[in-house]
């Protein structure tokens, strides 16, 4: 799932019903290669960078303040968002504000995103690289919740992801 697909979902999640139907699109689309092999058989041969526009016509800022769009959107970017936007140190979103009149205004927020391309083999996949039939799929990853470190002496140091115990 692409992270404006993400971002749509989740704003549509936490939106009031009035103000759900919204528009949002990708523009200024590029892709970069950008090979790495991530692990259980999936190879990420590039990525794709560009601006996820999220558009509300006619959105009624007298009932709804604009700020609770942009702090779901703060949110979800602290939250939601993938490493490689912070890898890439994309920048922060754009906010254009047109009023119609005295009830309403056409709302548009510019996020910039990426999205890895990445590959798993698969007999009947469409992609054909070295020599073997790809598909495109979403990554997944392992991370591990403990670890002991090594320091200069023989006794190791556990270390936990979460709560301290």
């Amino acid at each position: 799932m692409s992270q404006l697909s993400e971002l749509t979902a989740f704003m549509t999640e936490h939106l009031p019903t009035r103000v759900r139907g919204f528009d949002s699109w990708m523009d200024n689309q590029k892709l970069t290669p950008a090979l790495k092999n991530l692990g259980k058989g999936q190879r990420r041969i590039g990525i794709t960078t560009y601006d996820g526009v999220l558009e509300w016509d006619k959105f009624p800022y007298r009932e709804l303040d604009p700020a609770v769009l942009f702090a779901l959107v703060l949110s979800w970017l602290m939250e939601g968002a993938n490493e490689a936007r912070s890898d890439l140190n994309l920048e922060n979103p754009d906010v254009e504000v047109e009023l119609y009149d005295e009830e309403s205004a056409l709302v548009t927020i510019t996020v910039p995103l990426v999205d890895e391309i990445v590959l798993l083999p698969n007999s009947n996949g469409e992609i054909p690289l070295d020599g073997e039939s790809w598909g495109v799929v979403d990554p997944t990853y392992d991370h591990a919740e403990e670890a002991v470190i090594f320091g200069a002496d023989a006794t190791g140091a556990p270390v936990k992801d979460g709560e301290d115990s």
